[in-house]
């Protein structure tokens, strides 16, 4: 299978084709067995300009039971402790007094940028676009948005690794 990057096409590797196969079932919840590789990767059906409908869309992703407290695991009382940056916004545990966001505990931690930004770095990176040019299109760093490509493709290599090791198990 070949990558079509701008006018310039070169060949996937496995590795980045399995990369994003496992993106696509993990992130975008797509059939494996159904897809062929010539079919386009299926993306979110949110609109990628509104924070709060990507936001919403990658706490189905991140934390599909809903919110809890890191430290306790507690689901009630927990109240917002900072809004600087809505719709991610800072929680406070009334039981333990930790505060966290939908990030902590996630492949996202520590990540400040804007929901959208996420969604469309997670769309780039299924579709093999090129940390520079995402880096240009989102106006950033390159070597951050390398570092949490990185992040992600290990993340990713990870989860392979656990599901073939249930699988080689069984």
């Amino acid at each position: 299978m070949e990558l079509s990057v701008g006018v310039v096409s070169v060949p996937r590797t496995k590795n980045i084709t399995k990369m994003a196969d496992e993106l696509n079932s993990v992130v975008w919840e797509t059939d494996k067995g159904a897809a062929d590789e010539q079919a386009e990767p299926h993306l979110p059906p949110v609109d990628v300009q509104d924070d709060h409908a990507c936001y919403a869309w990658l706490m189905t992703i991140l934390q599909p039971a809903g919110l809890a407290c890191p430290g306790c695991g507690a689901r009630d009382g927990l109240g917002v402790h900072r809004r600087h940056r809505a719709p991610v916004l800072d929680y406070r545990c009334g039981g333990c007094g930790r505060v966290f966001n939908a990030w902590t505990g996630t492949v996202l931690q520590g990540t400040h940028r804007r929901p959208s930004h996420l969604v469309r770095i997670l769309q780039g990176i299924v579709r093999g676009t090129s940390t520079a040019q995402l880096a240009r299109e989102l106006a950033c760093s390159r070597r951050q948005l390398l570092e949490l490509r990185h992040r992600l493709e290990h993340f990713t290599r990870n989860r392979q690794e656990k599901a073939e090791e249930k699988g080689g198990a069984a």
